[in-house]
């Protein structure tokens, strides 16, 4: 665990490399889908949640504590109305959203603002990764580490949003590095800030107190039972279980002073964390339904895709060396990916994203396996596929920033409407549109289902047939004569498809009749597409869903 204080030159060049190359990847497409004159907000569903939930107070962007929406911790929502208000001091961010289509030109670059608070938190948990890295394995391990992280495809494409997911997952990565600090030093000082650092971590997302596995594996692993004489073993469990309480308390504090609303805001606040835990038991609709076990989905699914298979299949070899190697600092990394993969996989909501906090500690654990390779050839032989395989996840990265700088398919498919249908032509949809769906009407992607259904029902331009309020895939939207045309996304039909789900099959029946037209984007690299599954996590498809356009 030795720890150079001095870096040579090509160690401050290799770092500043990795900064710029993981700084780029998470700026490169960050204006996709962002408000324009046909849709109010982005085509993320939860950026317009948060902003209207977490950031404006009744149309206003100014900071206030008490927000009235704990579906996740408070700390990111701060850092947002921060950024806005720096933005509003210096003359580049309006503070009020004005009713009436003007009002996308206000959420855009607000919008924009919470997306650069998760690219920077993207940035600076490189730092935090190289911290980590060089106190558990030594500086080569710190930017190997790093280096994975910042071209990790998941962590590169949810940088681009304004969520919770990559902020929380800075505070999991300090967390790390505090926890590798008390794992060398013992030190009650050190064990505050680990803890302190937890709490900043669940004060972002609640499932990230779940690093304090971490520091608590240092506390027990830092006092060993060897450095005490036979007469005072007693004395080091009282000194372990004082540590463990004080990790506790400062991880509390940590918590309250980034989520005051625990205190402030009680009774709201217990019911929006019970509303996301029931969530989380019963599922959501159809989306996860019979996909088994959550363990096994997230490491077939969610890591496949959010890591990519080479970096997956490379990660997996760590966790298997550091199983097999059993140090202090891989005991340290292994209690938090345990603990942390547990509580997720017994979840029924299985997005993609809850497994970017992962991210950090398996790239340590697969730093850590590359430099305590012994002999020439080995050494040669891991370099050289560590660094193809990160290569190939940068390319996939890049691929994936690409797609996020084309025109959306929604967008195209609004524009070939709007060019080739009469006006007043019946358009069809199989649920309430929203993100989904082209932006027929400016007010689709707001976060209000019922202010979606008013818009629709109020549109000229065309005339729009809805499923009743409350349901989907209803067949009377092809009475009393068929539409003209039919919108889908494979956004919708994904799980309807996977599960052969009956009415989406009734559905598809009326459809036989129409003809079709296609708008999909496609990851390529060079001029090389690297091709679309058959299934993508919900949450990585966002950016390039299929939109089918039936016409008859």
């Amino acid at each position: 665990m030795a720890f150079q204080p001095k870096p040579r030159l090509w160690c401050i060049l290799l770092a500043v490399g990795i900064a710029f190359t993981g700084l780029a990847l998470r700026l490169w497409g960050i204006g996709w889908s962002l408000p324009n004159a046909h849709h109010l907000f982005s085509y993320h569903p939860d950026e317009g949640v948060n902003l209207v939930n977490g950031v404006l107070q009744n149309g206003v962007a100014r900071p206030h504590l008490i927000l009235g929406f704990y579906n996740y911790g408070t700390l990111y929502f701060y850092l947002w109305q921060a950024a806005i208000a720096v933005g509003q001091t210096y003359g580049l961010l309006p503070s009020t959203v004005r009713p009436g289509s003007e009002s996308w030109e206000m959420l855009a670059p607000m919008l924009l603002a919470g997306r650069l608070v998760s690219a920077v938190c993207g940035v600076l948990t490189l730092w935090a990764l190289y911290a980590a890295g060089a106190r558990l394995y030594g500086r080569k391990a710190g930017l190997i580490g790093a280096a994975i992280y910042a071209v990790t495809p998941a962590a590169v494409l949810h940088a681009h949003f304004a969520t919770v997911d990559v902020p929380a997952t800075l505070f999991v990565s300090l967390a790390l590095a505090m926890a590798a600090r008390v794992l060398r030093t013992g030190r009650l000082r050190d064990v505050v800030l680990a803890g302190v650092a937890c709490g900043l971590a669940a004060a972002t997302k609640y499932t990230a107190v779940l690093v304090v596995a971490a520091p608590a594996a240092a506390v027990m692993m830092a006092a060993p039972r060897d450095a005490f004489p036979e007469g005072a073993r007693r004395r080091r469990v009282w000194m372990v279980a004082a540590h463990l309480l004080v990790l506790s308390l400062a991880a509390l504090a940590g918590f309250v002073v980034a989520c005051p609303a625990a205190l402030l805001d009680w009774p709201r606040f217990t019911r929006d964390v019970a509303f996301e835990v029931a969530k989380s038991r019963a599922g959501m609709g159809v989306l996860f339904a019979h996909t088994g076990s959550g363990w096994v989905y997230h490491l077939v699914t969610s890591m496949r895709y959010g890591l990519g298979m080479p970096l997956l299949v490379w990660c997996l070899a760590a966790v298997a060396y550091a199983l097999w190697r059993r140090r202090p600092q891989d005991i340290l990394l292994l209690a938090f990916v345990a603990v942390y993969y547990g509580v997720i996989g017994a979840a029924q909501v299985r997005f993609l994203r809850y497994v970017i906090p992962l991210f950090p500690a398996l790239a340590l654990l697969s730093a850590g396996m590359v430099t305590d390779w012994r002999g020439r050839f080995p050494q040669r032989l891991t370099v050289v596929a560590g660094c193809l395989i990160v290569v190939a996840s940068g390319i996939t990265a890049a691929a994936l920033d690409h797609v996020m700088v084309l025109p959306d398919v929604r967008d195209q498919a609004l524009a070939y409407l709007e060019r080739t249908a009469p006006y007043g032509s019946t358009v069809a949809l199989a649920t309430t549109p929203w993100y989904w769906t082209p932006p027929l009407a400016l007010e689709f992607t707001a976060p209000d289902p019922r202010i979606r259904r008013e818009a629709a029902e109020a549109l000229t331009r065309f005339r729009v047939r809805l499923p009743a309020q409350g349901t989907e895939l209803d067949l009377s939207v092809f009475q009393p004569d068929l539409p003209r045309f039919v919108i889908l996304s494979d956004l919708e039909t994904e799980d309807w498809q996977r599960l052969d789900y009956p009415p989406w099959l009734a559905f598809r029946a009326h459809l036989a009749g129409y003809r079709t037209r296609v708008f999909q984007n496609v990851p390529r690299w060079c001029g090389i597409s690297l091709g679309k599954p058959a299934y993508v996590p919900n949450d990585m498809l966002y950016i390039y869903p299929r939109v089918t356009v039936y016409l008859r």
